[in-house]
């Protein structure tokens, strides 16, 4: 048999088991109580460091069309409701820089207080909504309003809920596993087996299922499919779409997660010693991500620059 790395979270369960839980106390946790606290672990711990680093993992796009609506809503799966950048899209695909504005500074007070400029052109974020300013900047409908966003990662759940691709034919996949509960109502992510475990379809959706072949049927298919990856229920994935190198991470600090419930400080303080170490080693390789390169720092309240002095092509 071929040696392959291991992905999976079944396989990253084992390893907190056979590297920190004592044989007395396994019979306390469950797989799936292992998964939740690694899972906890993902979010509390790993996503922060990762992102600590600013080097643009998890990015994504989402266009929306300038209807004329007073606000767009912030992407469902953005880490935190976070927006990287907002700008308009021109017709030849430019972007086209949008000042974020507070809502301090969108108010002047009466009769002669301070106003921005005539032609500054931005938003400003309420609650989970982006607010085009001023109020004409709604009907630039010749345009698209594209946010950046961190893209969070799926919750993480045992292979057993999932199906790994066998056969593809057409939009007709074959599982290696169907999980009963399926229906034609259930919609999926469709995880990548391999670095950097991407999810190539989001809530895609399904016309059939057929439970005596293992087989679903897509509405469409989306590019990059191919067989070894996971079709797994929106929102989940049996492989943690974090960079691979801190698995040993994930790890750690999900074993920490359970050496305090267990009130097991031995334990618990060779989990957070390995994390430590780990991370300081993870910071080490991927800052600066691209490392051959200089990151060039602009200053965006320059005021020669646009997004202060206003946008010139909504004049």
């Amino acid at each position: 048999m071929t040696a392959a790395p291991g992905y999976t979270v079944d396989e990253m369960v084992d390893d907190v088991k056979n590297e920190y839980i004592t044989p007395t106390s396994q019979n306390l946790f469950q797989d799936n109580d292992v998964i939740k606290h690694l899972d906890k672990a993902m979010r509390s711990k790993i996503i922060p460091l990762i992102n600590s680093v600013r080097e643009e993992y998890w990015v994504n796009i989402n266009d929306q069309a300038v209807t004329g609506a007073a606000s767009y809503t912030i992407p469902q799966r953005s880490a935190g409701a976070m927006l990287r950048d907002v700008v308009f899209v021109d017709a030849q695909g430019n972007e086209i820089e949008l000042t974020r504005l507070s809502p301090v500074q969108i108010k002047s007070t009466f009769p002669f207080g301070y106003q921005l400029p005539l032609y500054t052109f931005g938003y400003y974020l309420q609650d989970n909504k982006v607010i085009p300013y001023p109020s004409n900047a709604v009907n630039a409908t010749a345009y698209t309003l594209r946010m950046k966003y961190l893209r969070r990662p799926n919750n993480l759940t045992a292979v057993s809920n999932c199906g790994k691709i066998t056969v593809i034919a057409s939009n007709v996949l074959t599982l290696d596993n169907l999980d009963s509960t399926w229906t034609t109502a259930t919609t999926f992510d469709i995880i990548q087996n391999f670095p950097q475990f991407n999810s190539i379809s989001d809530g895609a959706t399904i016309t059939n299922i057929n439970t005596l072949t293992n087989q679903i049927t897509l509405s469409s298919v989306p590019t990059g499919l191919a067989v070894g990856m996971y079709v797994c229920p929106t929102l989940m994935s049996c492989i943690p779409q974090i960079p691979y190198e801190t698995y040993d991470l994930l790890i750690a600090a999900g074993a920490a997660r359970l050496a305090r419930a267990l009130g097991d400080s031995q334990g618990l303080q060779l989990a957070e010693k390995n994390f430590e170490d780990a991370s300081k080693d993870f910071l080490k390789l991927v800052d600066p991500r691209v490392q051959g390169a200089t990151k060039k720092v602009v200053n965006r309240n320059n005021p020669f620059n646009f997004g202060i002095m206003g946008t010139p092509f909504l004049r």
